[in-house]
């Protein structure tokens, strides 16, 4: 299937810089190819792919120190990635994320930026383009399931302008990305054994990027093994990581947002700044009974301080043991107003591999399925400990206030042409440390069978005393800054899907997006460990912090002059999102996409929540982006 992709990019002009003139015209062509291999065994290959009709990813703030997941929306990797996964995590929560196969890190945002003398401009693409990428996935007769993946992504250079004067900076290396994972069943699939090995290797030669790993490996096995008619379950899983780069790459790697190796009190870990490789371990254990109403499971998970696997995978913490014991119990015959009810309930304790309890938590959750088919569930739990190793990030650890979350959700009968659901979420810390609400809801209205329209509108909420500001020196001591946080979110989500006939489909998905953060009551850490919460900082008086016009100067030793400063947080950010997709089916396999996109941006340092005034800044203040797009890709049968 060739394709080409004619497009043309509208944005806001800037003056003199002569990558912003206001408008780009773009062409390009490449392949797709799908080859049946055997009845079993499919072969998927793409030269220059193109993923421009792929709905954008939704806002967000991520005020915290780890990555954000988000979930893969290009088919080329969608297709037969159950194959390919290697999941490491535990649960449905952040920590679920965690995989040894991110296929959102190929063709990822390039990881570097040219650094810029006054004067000049930079042209940095938006995205690493991938060269080819060959996929074999499938499951053979014999029961053995199959995930190769070999891709290419291009080395990315930034046009800079000095006057007229051009030259070009790599901001990211050409980089080859390899996996291969095998499953092999056995005793009618009642016994799974796999194992999994990628592999990324980056072109680090006369580049300026010696910061990043220049070889990074994974490999796994895992094993799955039911007894008694498949209603007992013993699982597990061993996978380790080996990174090789420059001292400064393996530095960076030993004092990320993972391990922060640099911790004052961590005496499991050390970082080593003449080291010019990390290597790691980690496992996953379930055992437990999965099968009629009594269920129970134990499960432990544990990531070794120098296990390392975003260059391929994704992962937001090493350095921690979790063990979990969960048991549920089943109603799965009617009875009263319920078709099914299901009640769980876990108890968790999570530890550093220096041995240091960090968390130990209480869990709980009831689900029902109702006979109008209604669902409705509730759910919380209670955190008795909390100490967190990477709040300071990089400095000591800290105690913090024990903490409570409660949620609940309901939603209507799904087959009806009118159905919707309503959830919200509250929690908060002891001694009032803070306190977070939200509430959502969804309305989806299909006046025929081809018409399909949602509205999600989404609110929350928080406050918390201890949001992580900055770090600065003062007298050869680290000053940990944090200030209390009022943040405000608003986003709501609109997605219409129309089938004039099968061949002939319109998708669109609009997101308007306000967020507001004020910051106030500044203090600095003093004693992370006090056993009294309000020994473990100091928070600054009004004759030790000033605000200024764009940061806020500390006299910590009240002498009249500034000892440090810091720029002001505050924040005011508002965005819009639109994707508008008209697909035509043509001819069999044979497609044309006219896409419409279009994003806008707004951002205040005041930090108010006046929702009417940024979504009119948003709309008055500069251009929107908008990018059309027309994909025609033919399709060749070859037999």
């Amino acid at each position: 299937m060739p394709y080409g992709v004619s497009s043309y990019n509208t944005y806001q002009q800037q003056e003199g810089n002569p990558f912003r003139t206001g408008r780009d015209p773009g062409f390009r062509v490449g392949l797709d190819s799908k080859i049946g291999v055997t009845n079993n065994l499919t072969l998927d290959l793409t030269l220059l792919p193109d993923f421009g009709q792929v709905e954008a990813d939704p806002s967000e703030v991520n005020l915290t120190a780890f990555e954000t997941f988000y979930r893969e929306k290009r088919p080329f990797f969608i297709e037969g990635s159950s194959i390919t996964s290697f999941n490491v995590g535990l649960g449905d929560g952040d920590v679920g994320n965690d995989n040894l196969f991110y296929s959102r890190r190929i063709g990822r945002r390039p990881h570097g930026y040219p650094s810029l003398e006054e004067g000049e401009y930079a042209d940095v693409p938006a995205f690493t383009n991938i060269l080819g990428a060959v996929k074999l996935t499938g499951k053979t007769n014999n029961g053995v399931s199959v995930g190769l993946i070999e891709s290419v992504t291009a080395e990315v250079k930034a046009d800079i302008d000095n006057t007229g004067q051009r030259s070009t900076d790599v901001v990211e290396p050409l980089t080859n990305y390899s996996l291969a994972r095998v499953q092999k069943d056995f005793n009618k699939g009642n016994a799974i054994i796999g194992g999994v090995v990628t592999n990324a290797i980056r072109r680090l030669d006369d580049t300026d990027m010696d910061y990043l790993h220049r070889n990074a490996i994974t490999a796994g096995v895992d094993y799955t093994q039911y007894f008694k008619e498949r209603n007992y379950l013993l699982g597990t899983s061993l996978y380790m990581s080996h990174v090789e780069g420059s001292a400064k790459a393996i530095t960076r790697t030993q004092m990320s947002s993972a391990r922060y190796f640099q911790r004052p009190d961590a005496g499991h870990v050390e970082l080593d700044e003449t080291r010019t490789s990390l290597s790691g371990f980690g496992g996953k254990l379930q055992a437990g009974k999965i099968g009629g109403n009594w269920n129970f499971l134990l499960m432990s998970n544990w990531k070794s301080p120098g296990l390392e696997i975003n260059d391929m995978g994704f992962m937001r913490q090493a350095d921690w043991f979790i063990n979990v014991l969960w048991t549920g119990y089943n109603f799965t015959e009617p009875f009263s107003i319920f078709r099914s009810l299901h009640l769980n309930h876990d108890v968790y304790t999570i530890s550093d591999f220096g041995g240091n309890l960090l968390n130990a938590g209480y869990e709980w959750n009831v689900n029902a399925n109702l006979k109008n088919f209604w669902n409705a569930g509730i759910g919380g739990g209670y955190e008795f400990l909390n100490t967190s190793n990477t709040i300071l990030r990089g400095g000591p650890s800290m105690h913090l206030p024990s903490g409570w979350r409660l949620y609940s959700r309901v939603s209507s009968d799904s087959r009806k042409k009118l159905s919707g659901s309503v959830r919200s979420f509250v929690n908060g810390k002891a001694e009032d440390v803070s306190r977070s609400y939200s509430l959502g809801a969804s309305l989806t209205i299909r006046p025929a069978n081809t018409l399909r329209i949602s509205i999600s509108p989404d609110y929350s909420i928080r406050s918390d005393e201890f949001q992580y500001v900055t770090q600065r020196n003062f007298n050869d001591q680290k000053r940990y800054l944090f200030g209390k946080i009022d943040q405000k979110v608003l986003s709501m989500s609109l997605r219409i899907n129309y089938t004039i006939i099968p061949d002939l489909t319109i998708q669109y998905w609009g997101q308007p997006f306000t967020a507001t953060g004020g910051y106030s009551n500044f203090k600095m850490i003093t004693d992370p460990k006090a056993a009294k919460l309000s020994d473990r900082y100091h928070e600054y008086t009004s004759d030790q912090v000033t605000r200024e016009d764009s940061y806020y100067g500390i006299d910590e030793n009240r002498n009249g002059s500034y000892d440090y400063n810091f720029g002001i947080p505050d924040f005011s950010i508002s965005e819009w999102l639109s994707n508008l997709v008209i697909r035509w089916e043509f001819l069999p396999g044979s497609t044309a996409y006219l896409v419409w996109s279009q994003s806008r941006d707004y951002f205040s340092p005041n930090g108010k929540f006046e929702i009417w005034n940024n979504l009119n800044e948003l709309f008055t203040d500069k251009r929107a982006n908008d990018v059309f797009l027309l994909k025609i890709s033919y399709r060749f049968g070859l037999r």
